[in-house]
């Protein structure tokens, strides 16, 4: 099973779990709010990024921003629940990767592989309350990167004790993703 698949299916059983709560059938579809500004990708197929010497390099992304519905077998209701996954691709095979996974509520989870290295993992709900794997490292306001300034930008640093081949990624509401380092190279959004 594919590494995206497996986030998808833990967001499948981590919302079934909201819907149904203690075994109560509860209607209702999961949409997602103003939050989705975080990921606004849809329809990209790469990102450029400048490297610290100042020459532009593609990565390839996938993007997947969708409404699913699901059978509730169990109370026999359907439930549709919307979602943006984007995965940023490091390197042509595919390997070191970059996976960032926005659902209802206001809920981003972001995880960074080299090869099979685990390198960061976090999560929370974007509004500032902890999430299931704690909340946001650090919070910027009008943060300049590059020659652009950006309102409000997340800072997601390494796992501690893990691969720190990705030692951390910059998320700006608004735009996505605008840097990461990347073995000791830092990348910011061309």
């Amino acid at each position: 099973m594919k590494l995206s698949n497996l986030v998808l299916l833990i967001l499948i059983v981590e919302i079934s779990f909201q819907l149904v709560g203690c075994g109560k059938c509860h209607g209702g579809n999961l949409y997602l709010d103003n939050s989705r500004s975080w990921l606004p990708l849809k329809g990209k197929t790469q990102l450029t990024f400048l490297d610290e010497t100042g020459q532009p390099k593609n990565f390839q992304t996938r993007v997947i921003d969708t409404a699913q519905t699901y059978l509730d077998s169990g109370c026999n209701l359907f439930h549709t629940v919307e979602y943006i996954q984007v995965v940023l691709y490091l390197n042509s095979s595919r390997t070191d990767s970059i996976f960032i996974q926005l659902a209802t509520p206001s809920s981003l989870s972001i995880r960074a592989y080299t090869d099979t290295s685990f390198n960061m993992g976090i999560g929370g709900d974007l509004t500032g309350y902890g999430g299931s794997h704690g909340n946001f490292q650090t919070r910027l306001y009008n943060f300049n990167n590059g020659n652009k300034k950006y309102a409000e930008v997340l800072l997601i640093k390494h796992a501690e004790g893990y691969s720190n081949s990705i030692d951390s990624l910059l998320l700006a509401n608004g735009t996505g993703i605008i840097g990461f380092n990347y073995f000791n190279k830092k990348y910011i959004l061309q």
